[in-house]
């Protein structure tokens, strides 16, 4: 049985990997590569993506996404 402080040496020829236990000699695995297939991590977190968020549209004016801009003020002096 391999516990998480077992020695290992890595043999590597080619595509074929071969896993071994540096104090018994036992091979404890053995891999061939696939060339086909992108080994490398993408930075991406594992498990189930997540739905993106939408944004809620402010419900007194249909389409907008902005619900806290003041609609009195229009930049000039309506006064008489």
């Amino acid at each position: 049985m391999m516990s998480w402080r077992t020695r290992i040496i890595a043999l590597v020829h080619d595509l074929d990997i071969r896993i071994v236990d540096a104090a018994s000699g036992e091979i404890l695995r053995h891999l061939t590569l696939n060339p086909n297939i992108d080994y490398k991590p993408t930075g991406a977190p594992k498990g189930p993506t997540r739905p993106a968020k939408t944004k809620q549209l402010n419900p007194q004016v249909e389409g907008s996404a902005v619900s806290d801009v003041s609609r009195h003020h229009n930049g000039r002096n309506d006064r008489i």
